[in-house]
C-alpha cells in the first residue's frame, strides 16, 4: 500500500474531478465477445471509442494497455491463448501482466462455482441483458473510481516492483508525476530503468494519463 505525502494527497484529484468528456475522450473501450454486440453502436454515437474484436486478436495489445477498459466474455474467446479457461485464464493473464486496465466482466449465462472467479477477479461485471443506461453508468462509475492519480500510482508501483525495480527509482519516477509534471524528465527516467519494452510501454501509458489530470 502507497503512503502519501501531504502535498501528494492535496493534489490528488478526488473521482468527481474526472468529468464525462475527459472520460469520452482518453478511454478506449474493446469489447471481446463471440457474439455481435448491438450495445456497441449505441456507446459510438454516445461519443465513446470502441472496437470490437470477435475473439482474442493480439494478447500483447491488451496487456501494453492499449484499451483502458475490455468488456471480456467467459465462454468462446481466448481459446488460442488459454484453451481450459478461455475468458477466465485471458483475464487472469491480464491482470498479472498490467493491472490498470479495466475489466468488466460480460456474459449471458451462469457457470458453476469455479467460473464464478471469473466475476470476482474482473473490475466489475455486467449482463448482457443489461440496457445502455447501466453500461454506460458501469463505464463512468468504473473510471471515477480507478482514474484518480493515487490508484494510477498504485499501478505504476506493482508493475515496477514486478520487474524487480528498487523502491527508491520508484519514489523518484512518482516525484516526478507529482511534483513536475515534465513528460521528457519521465521519459529519461524511465528508459533508464533495467525494464522490458513491454514494462516501458504499460508505464509509460499510466504516467501520462497521471500527468493529463493536471491539465
Amino acid at each position: 500500500m502507497l503512503k502519501f505525502s501531504w502535498f501528494e494527497k492535496k493534489h490528488t484529484p478526488s473521482p468527481a474531478n474526472i468529468d464525462l468528456a475527459f472520460m469520452k475522450k482518453n478511454c478506449r473501450i474493446l469489447f471481446i465477445d463471440d457474439h455481435d454486440v448491438p450495445l456497441i453502436i449505441t456507446l459510438k454515437n454516445e461519443g465513446w471509442c470502441v472496437d470490437y474484436w470477435e475473439d482474442v486478436k493480439r494478447m500483447s495489445d491488451l496487456e501494453s494497455g492499449q484499451y483502458d477498459l475490455i468488456f471480456l466474455d467467459i465462454g468462446g474467446v481466448g481459446i488460442e491463448y488459454s484453451p481450459k479457461e478461455e475468458g477466465l485464464g485471458i483475464l487472469r493473464r491480464l491482470k498479472d501482466a498490467n493491472p490498470s486496465v479495466l475489466v468488466i466482466a460480460y456474459s449471458s449465462q451462469e457457470y458453476d462455482f469455479e467460473k464464478q472467479k471469473f466475476y470476482e477477479i474482473a473490475d466489475a461485471k455486467l449482463s448482457k441483458s443489461s440496457g445502455a443506461l447501466q453500461a454506460m453508468s458501469t463505464i463512468e462509475e468504473l473510471l471515477k473510481k480507478k482514474w484518480t492519480i493515487e490508484h494510477q500510482l498504485e499501478n505504476i508501483e506493482t508493475i515496477l516492483l514486478l520487474s524487480k525495480v528498487e523502491k527508491k527509482q520508484i519514489e523518484a519516477i512518482k516525484t516526478i508525476l507529482i511534483t513536475k509534471h515534465d513528460t521528457k524528465k519521465f521519459d529519461s527516467a524511465i528508459k533508464g530503468l533495467k525494464i522490458s519494452g513491454t514494462v516501458i510501454t504499460i508505464v509509460t501509458k499510466i504516467a501520462y494519463l497521471i500527468m493529463s489530470f493536471y491539465k
